[in-house]
């Protein structure tokens, strides 16, 4: 059987893992196609002599037996907990995120909790008289916290990141990355000392899930610890700088082209994402969007910039990047003693400011940025490198879960081709999901091999 995996990023990398684990067949073939010069995808971790970046904080929440299995077996004592937290500015001042406690207290200014209780308390009243609709992200937050929350926090926040207003994004943004379901869960939760009813049912909830795991030298062991065997098996290829530019029907196979070559293929594995899949087999565009992101990694000569905060996340418009984490935070060992580095990031929905920029642009809109927040003095920045990054993470517009059904449908001619992974399915999936994604489509994949064979 021959398999290609269009894709080398985590999804494709522990597809072709777990796919040679799983079958001991003789006849098995793996090609792997990456279209960049190196394997990993967003989890790849970069070396600039000493220091190492990883592109934007990969650790790793899970609460999945069979992944910390599998972690564990593979990386052994580098699959490590850490203890950290992230902070967000909100109203210039950095609150931890997610939020809770008296740090909330102390990070909000009076005047603004007032407004944002008596916001909260209006929607409660709303509420009597008609049932949520949560027809949009701004709406799934309206309902919850109230209009005025929205508009000095969750909104502005979310426009920067995403480019788009908020009332034009699904309301699964808000069901999947607020951690809090309303003011309400976060005064029981830090004031009765109350936990959710997701935490009582068994059900993960990502406010409590405080379990954070990281290796020791950055995301990029995990690719590696995937990979390796991979590459020590015969039946495994590995094809770098290999772009797939079409993918014909070939008898009761594919024929993939990729970097001047034709690979025969009896089954796909696409991590690839789905629309460029869709046009590659001449199907219905399902207009689905991503955003990207351009990295700014950034050499400092001062032990710290952000002290033991991994990450921070600058809501504020005083800024253009919208992140920035710092390695060092998540293990001493991703920078040598004494010097420390940040990876920047600046999100851009199309042709806009972000992307039209220079790289000496970035730099000097990151280091005046922070320098006016006490953060980075501009003769402590030292070497830098702008990475590029295309489909970073799927714009999720209302409407998108239509258009994701309908694309998927229309592969299901094509059953030989199994999209899976986060652009693949077009989901917001972390590291743990991916590879969880990965293993469904490697057993759909070996269940319809089984089930041919039996026909």
């Amino acid at each position: 059987m021959r398999v290609v995996i269009l894709g080398g990023g985590i999804s494709g990398i522990a597809a072709a893992h777990l796919l040679l684990r799983e079958s001991d067949a003789p006849d098995l073939r793996v090609d792997l196609l990456e279209k960049r010069g190196f394997a990993g995808g967003l989890c790849t971790t970069v070396s600039m002599g000493d220091f190492r970046f990883d592109l934007g904080p990969h650790n790793i929440h899970s609460t999945d037996a069979w992944f910390d299995a599998l972690m564990r077996e593979l990386l052994g004592e580098q699959y490590r907990s850490r203890s950290y937290k992230a902070k967000v500015v909100f109203r210039n001042k950095f609150v931890p995120y997610p939020m809770e406690g008296i740090d909330v207290l102390r990070g909000i200014p009076l005047h603004t909790s007032l407004a944002c209780a008596g916001s909260f308390l209006w929607s409660r009243v709303e509420s009597l008289f008609r049932e949520w609709e949560d027809e949009d992200f701004e709406r799934f937050i309206v309902n919850r916290f109230g209009r005025r929350m929205y508009e000095v926090f969750f909104g502005p926040f979310t426009e920067k990141t995403w480019g788009v207003p908020g009332r034009l994004l699904s309301a699964d943004l808000g069901r999947q990355r607020v951690g809090i379901f309303t003011l309400w869960d976060l005064f029981k939760r830090t004031v009765l000392g109350m936990k959710p009813k997701a935490a009582i049912t068994g059900e993960e909830d990502p406010f409590l899930n405080q379990r954070t795991i990281y290796p020791d030298h950055g995301s990029g062991s995990v690719i590696s610890a995937l990979l390796d065997p991979c590459l020590a098996d015969p039946r495994f290829g590995l094809h770098l700088s290999s772009e797939v530019d079409s993918i014909e029907r070939d008898g009761g196979g594919y024929a993939v082209s990729a970097g001047g070559k034709v690979f025969g293929a009896d089954r796909c594995l696409s991590s690839i994402p789905v629309m460029d899949l869709l046009r590659m087999l001449r199907l219905p565009d399902p207009g689905l969007r991503c955003i990207s992101t351009r990295f700014l990694l950034l050499k400092v000569s001062r032990e710290s910039v952000f002290g033991t905060t991994p990450w921070i996340y600058f809501s504020d418009d005083r800024t253009l990047f919208n992140r920035i984490s710092e390695p060092r935070s998540m293990s001493p060992l991703m920078s040598p003693p004494g010097a420390t580095s940040l990876c920047v990031e600046f999100t851009t929905a199309g042709d806009d400011r972000v992307r039209r920029a220079s790289g000496e642009e970035l730099l000097d809109w990151t280091v005046s940025g922070l320098a006016g927040y006490g953060l980075l003095r501009p003769s402590e920045a030292g070497e830098w490198r702008v990475i590029d990054w295309e489909n970073t993470y799927p714009l999720r517009l209302v409407g998108y879960r239509e258009s994701v059904a309908a694309a998927l449908e229309s592969l299901s001619g094509h059953p030989g081709i199994i999209p899976f992974g986060r652009l693949g399915r077009f989901e917001y999936l972390n590291m743990d999901h991916c590879v969880l994604d990965a293993r469904k489509a490697v057993a759909d994949l070996l269940a319809g091999c089984a089930a041919g064979a039996g026909a």
